[in-house]
């Protein structure tokens, strides 16, 4: 395939995409039921009435308000016990210490790293994949999974 043969066949989809087929909330409600997995695909958000908005909106605000006191109690604790001066001593130890290469000093900080990166994108993931399992339900047409 050639750059004009891309080009035409994206033209093509842009167009079909733009095109409205009713179907009375069929598509929306086939969509809710199907299972989930990884997040590859966002749900869209369902329509529902001011007392599920109301519902949906709480807990989003609870949620959110969980994860700010968490962060609070964090860095109360950080602070508390001194958290920084030990990473801090790493830090000053590693630097004094880079001329002579020890393998074995450095191979517990790029651990450390590693498993805080890892923790950091499957604590990322989980919370991205939290909107599309709170919204599994469609409330507009009373149709549940």
């Amino acid at each position: 395939m050639t750059e004009d043969d891309n080009i035409r066949i994206e033209e093509l989809f842009r167009a079909a995409s733009l095109q409205d087929i009713a179907d009375d909330g069929f598509t929306d409600r086939v969509m809710a039921c199907l299972p989930v997995e990884e997040c590859a695909v966002r749900a869209t958000a369902p329509q529902v009435d001011a007392t599920a908005a109301a519902d949906v909106r709480r807990r989003w605000m609870l949620a959110n308000l969980w994860t700010a006191a968490c962060v609070v109690a964090g860095i109360v604790m950080v602070i508390v016990g001194r958290g920084w001066e030990q990473p801090a001593t790493y830090l000053y130890v590693l630097m004094r210490t880079i001329p002579t290469f020890d393998i074995v000093a450095l191979s517990h900080l790029l651990l450390l790293s590693a498993t805080i990166i890892a923790a950091a994108i499957w604590l990322f993931h989980r919370l991205d994949c939290m909107s599309v399992v709170l919204n599994k339900k469609d409330l507009k047409h009373g149709f549940s999974c």
